[in-house]
């Protein structure tokens, strides 16, 4: 039986009970705290909300490793001495909260179950597209992402990504549209030492992804001359470096990704039929924003622990009830915003402007 999310249950991962029980104090009688002393003493009867710790780096990848790509939020409660910045850009999606600020903490919790109720509350068609990026996850088929710019594309293939066997392999984006024409191959493919006098080495995005996952964002605007190389690798999962004879063969996977009508540009012969045929396996529409509830909060509180800031529930709720005329980026702005007028390290409701 598949396990379900508690949102009233908050584990605490530490060597020291008494945090366990000071952050069961903090948190109130709303939440129950579970203290472990390892990540390695979880048993999947439950998923909970989020997972709090007070570990160094290294041991807190110990903890990120197991419950991120859960997708269940993982916080550590430290100091600047205990975990330097630059330490903490290893784990992207982890949030970092400093021991003295406990009311961040509170607010931030208090957001991730907002956020978990609205997405119970989503329509069942973003439900399936949700169940639909699990059978993608599962699955190691090529994906192609369609929606329009902004949508949140990149953002769903790393869930893909994340959520898949190849988690712990890298994830590689490549923007088809900011390649330049006479770099692209190279950028793809790399190149090879000393194949050409006056040119370095270097391991294109192939290489560089291996095992992992390939993102093509905007496949479409690969130029003509490229699209039969492109297939090739697809299909035969083969390549060369510039410069050299050695074969390689490619052991990660593709997701592709496009803003255009690619059906049309099929038909206009402006992209390759075969090419197509190759990467429109599992095929998914991304929704707009406005119909993404859970997402909107994820994004919102990712773009506000940027500025070292963090949202109350009810500026949560504002920014999930709001009418998207645009995109994520959108979005973006109106948190960035707030987050530079707000004196304050907590936005409220009150202090986001839509103009």
């Amino acid at each position: 039986m598949q396990a379900k999310r508690n949102p009233d249950t908050v584990l605490f991962i530490s060597e020291n009970p008494d945090l366990a029980v000071w952050c069961n104090t903090l948190l109130g009688p709303d939440y129950s705290v579970l203290w472990l002393k390892a990540p390695e003493n979880y048993i999947l009867k439950f998923i909970p909300l989020a997972v709090l710790t007070d570990f160094g780096p290294e041991n807190f990848s110990r903890v990120y490793s197991f419950f991120a790509p859960m997708h269940i939020p993982c916080f550590c409660i430290t100091r600047e001495s205990v975990f330097p910045e630059f330490g903490r850009k290893i784990f992207p999606k982890a949030r970092f909260i400093q021991m003295e600020n406990s009311l961040i903490l509170k607010f931030s919790i208090d957001s991730e179950r907002q956020s978990l109720g609205m997405k119970k509350s989503l329509p069942s068609q973003i439900d399936e597209y949700y169940r639909h990026l699990q059978c993608a996850a599962e699955s190691d088929e090529n994906v192609l992402l369609l929606g329009n710019s902004g949508a949140g594309k990149t953002h769903d293939a790393k869930i893909i990504h994340q959520n898949s066997s190849r988690s712990d392999f890298p994830f590689v984006c490549f923007t088809m549209a900011e390649s330049n024409i006479n770099s692209i191959e190279s950028d793809l493919f790399g190149v090879a030492k000393n194949a050409f006098t006056g040119v370095d080495a270097k391991d294109g995005v192939l290489r560089q992804a291996q095992g992992g996952t390939l993102f093509f964002d905007e496949i479409t605007e690969a130029p003509m001359e490229m699209q039969s190389k492109l297939l090739t690798v697809i299909s035969e999962r083969r390549f060369r470096q510039k410069g050299s004879d050695l074969e390689e063969i490619f052991t990660g996977r593709f997701i592709f990704a496009t803003n255009a009508d690619i059906d049309a540009l099929v038909s206009e012969n402006r992209f390759r039929e075969d090419l197509y045929n190759r990467i429109n396996v599992l095929r998914l529409k991304v929704p707009e924003l406005n119909q993404r509830g859970d997402d909107i909060a994820e994004f919102a509180m990712t773009y506000a622990s940027e500025k070292n800031k963090t949202l109350s529930t009810g500026a949560i709720r504002r920014l999930v009830r709001h009418r998207w005329t645009g995109n994520i980026r959108q979005l973006r702005n109106v948190v960035v915003r707030a987050c530079t007028f707000t004196s304050g390290s907590v936005v409220e409701a009150e202090d986001l402007s839509f103009d």
